[in-house]
């Protein structure tokens, strides 16, 4: 209720934004070059299409109170009211927000190096967001949320206002770190009978990874619940000198015949690291195209680094970032951050405007412990 009434305006923005984009793209759409079964993209049709997801009862009632402070903070009806459907805003288009899976547009990179590759031993991840600009530049938002059941982790990410799931770059308290790419892989939606959206079970599961369960726990609580191709970046620093990190990509596909649920570790031959774009590799499938491109821009970086002896700090991530982020009015990198999962804090850019990198812009450093000591 409290992110309704605190961040109303914001919240209808991003709906707002979101459904408008929608309805533009359905407008540029043939309809008679349409197939009969696959309408055009508009924001009614893309409500309709989130419903087939299930939303976990914690989700649900959080939305119904979402909603109730957003008519608190705006008791005038005109207030509430969506340029996009000339409508005030409801349950159903708070819902749908939630389950952009439907788009399937998440085209990221991801890397995570530690040993002799960082100054202290420990991991630093890179992490770029990319995505068509469905969504506001104005109402980006960094999440930390902690849960009134004391059995779940308290979690730290960024989204954009109204959204509940995680999916940029979670921490919990533990450092475990998670965040997904789109796998490249389509049209396997119907082989989940009921599914639930990707953002939100990442969120329960980011809840509940420890350092000791964090791999197996991924891997069971993804089958038959999230219906996209996708790579889960699983990463858990070492806690203590004894230990070691380990990093994994999760290779997710629902397919009609039983879910591709393999994960793929860091390859001796390339040391302590490891890279993900848009693409499985555990089965040895060839990227090609900018999955590729971009796949290779990042490894080849890491390896001129450890050929070097240099390590990867900040502004090396950073640079690594930016050489392969988005600039398409197509394809915009909305977000990118490096993070430090042992020291669990994060340096998070956004977006200005559609074309325009986060990689560019000014990193900000969010801290655990500052932010949570806020409260």
């Amino acid at each position: 209720m409290a992110h309704g009434v605190l961040g109303a305006r914001e919240i209808i923005e991003t709906v707002d934004f979101l459904a408008a984009k929608l309805n533009t793209i359905g407008a540029l759409v043939d309809p008679d070059r349409a197939a009969a079964d696959k309408p055009r993209i508009n924001w009614q049709n893309f409500r309709t299409a989130a419903e087939r997801f299930e939303m976990p009862e914690r989700f649900r009632e959080e939305l119904a109170c979402m909603l109730r402070g957003i008519e608190q903070a705006l008791p005038a009806q005109a207030d509430r009211t969506l340029k996009a459907t000339g409508q005030p805003i409801t349950l159903a288009d708070l819902a749908a927000l939630q389950s952009c899976d439907v788009l399937e547009l998440m085209r990221c990179s991801q890397f995570s190096v530690w040993g002799d590759l960082t100054a202290d031993g420990q991991v630093l991840v890179g992490r770029n967001w990319d995505y068509p600009p469905v969504f506001s530049s104005t109402t980006y938002c960094v999440f930390a949320v902690e849960p009134s059941e004391p059995e779940l982790s308290p979690t730290l990410d960024a989204m954009w206002f109204g959204m509940l799931g995680t999916g940029m770059a979670a921490l919990n308290r533990h450092g475990v770190y998670l965040a997904a790419n789109d796998g490249g892989v389509h049209r396997t939606m119907l082989a989940v009978e009921h599914p639930v959206p990707a953002a939100l079970v990442s969120r329960m599961l980011v809840e509940t990874l420890t350092p000791e369960n964090a791999a197996e726990t991924l891997q069971t609580g993804l089958t038959d619940r999230v219906a996209l191709a996708l790579i889960f970046h699983l990463v858990v620093p070492a806690s203590s000198p004894g230990q070691t990190t380990r990093a994994y990509a999760c290779e997710y596909a629902p397919w009609p015949d039983g879910a591709r649920n393999l994960l793929r570790e860091p390859s001796p031959r390339y040391g302590d690291s490891l890279v993900c774009t848009n693409h499985f590799e555990v089965e040895g499938i060839r990227p090609t195209g900018n999955t590729a491109e971009r796949y290779t821009l990042l490894f080849n970086n890491i390896l001129d680094h450890r050929r070097q002896h240099e390590k990867i700090d900040f502004e090396a991530a950073r640079k690594m970032l930016d050489a392969v982020g988005r600039r398409s009015p197509l394809n915009t990198t909305q977000y990118s951050a490096v993070a430090w999962p042992a020291e669990r804090k994060l340096q998070i850019a956004v977006s200005p405007k559609t074309g325009k990198s986060a990689t560019a812009e000014p990193y900000v450093l969010f801290e655990w412990d500052e932010i949570f000591g806020l409260k």
